[in-house]
């Protein structure tokens, strides 16, 4: 294999490969190939350093605030307000106007996508860590351009965490991280749903009822009390009630799955969909009466939340 032909940069004066020196678009005045005299390091470092100067100099503001500037691409004279701002000119402005910027990246999406995704990807540590010390010291700023963002976007936003979520894959590892943040962090739960239960029951009186009924029912149906004081407030037994249950078993799931709390008790029209405080409200025997109460799942239950399927009027009475 031949040797690779080397070359002197006019700058640093190391001698490197020739393919470490940029191709020169000027072969007459440099014949050797028609590469540059400097390396791309000292080509690299040089505009970084103009960048840097011509930001210090325009820290305070574009130079042309006032005037007409002319566009390098189309050539036609224009209203400074229809360029773009950039510190790393001399002018505070961007050389092209904001019509032939727009045109250009239209015309180049896919090449201007690739080429920052490339160059994210070769400088990854050092971008992550430039926004990192700007959000800590922006933090303002970036919560309000977050918001902004998903006010424009929430529903894609929305769509694109669903898609996500329902490949194989991640939802296998979002059920092993449960896994282990809920084996880890055990007291801690115990103490947040201890704390909250003690402070909705104190003033929500819907949810001290709700509770009551729960747990009478469950207790009744699982034989753990022998008392049914719920019976005469919502007009059926609780022999009535496991017929009922039975009927809306789900397919594959047996009455010892539900004992088991593999299978919760679900009202088909929600119990945030009700208006009532006590158990004398209208609404009390709508959301317990046993044609609106099913079996479900735990995991479909939990998911379903307080989604009406139809349309649902709830009593006045309690407003």
């Amino acid at each position: 294999m031949a040797d690779a032909i080397m070359r002197t940069c006019n700058k640093c004066g190391n001698t490197k490969p020739v393919d470490q020196f940029g191709i020169s678009n000027r072969s007459k005045q440099n014949p050797q190939g028609c590469r540059m005299r400097s390396c791309l390091d000292c080509v690299r470092n040089r505009k970084q350093a103009y960048v840097l100067r011509q930001k210090a100099k325009n820290a305070n503001g574009p130079v042309l605030s006032v005037g007409t500037k002319t566009c390098t691409r189309c050539g036609q004279e224009k209203d400074v307000s229809e360029f773009y701002r950039s510190k790393s000119t001399s002018t505070g402005l961007y050389p092209k106007c904001k019509l032939c910027v727009m045109a250009y990246q239209d015309a180049n999406r896919a090449e201007i996508r690739a080429r920052n995704l490339q160059r994210y990807r070769d400088n990854r540590d050092e971008q992550v860590l430039r926004m990192k010390v700007w959000r800590e010291e922006n933090p303002e700023i970036y919560r309000s351009c977050k918001k902004a963002y998903y006010e424009a976007n929430r529903d894609c936003i929305l769509k694109r965490k669903k898609q996500y979520r329902a490949e194989p894959e991640v939802r296998l590892k979002n059920a092993e991280y449960m896994k282990r943040w809920i084996a880890d962090n055990r007291d801690r739960m115990r103490q947040h749903d201890h704390k909250r239960y003690h402070a909705t029951r104190k003033f929500d009186l819907r949810y001290r009822v709700n509770m009551r009924m729960r747990k009478r029912m469950l207790a009744s149906l699982k034989g753990k009390k022998d008392g049914r004081a719920w019976e005469s407030l919502v007009g059926y037994t609780v022999d009535e009630l496991i017929v009922r249950l039975k009927k809306t078993i789900p397919d594959g799931y047996t009455w010892e799955d539900f004992l088991a709390g593999l299978l919760h008790i679900d009202h088909i029209v929600p119990i945030a969909a009700h208006n009532f405080s006590s158990t004398d409200d209208i609404d009390f025997k709508r959301c317990w009466q046993i044609s609106n109460l099913q079996l479900l799942p735990a995991r479909t239950n939990c998911s379903k939340g307080a989604r009406l399927a139809k349309p649902f009027q709830p009593s006045l009475a309690g407003i």
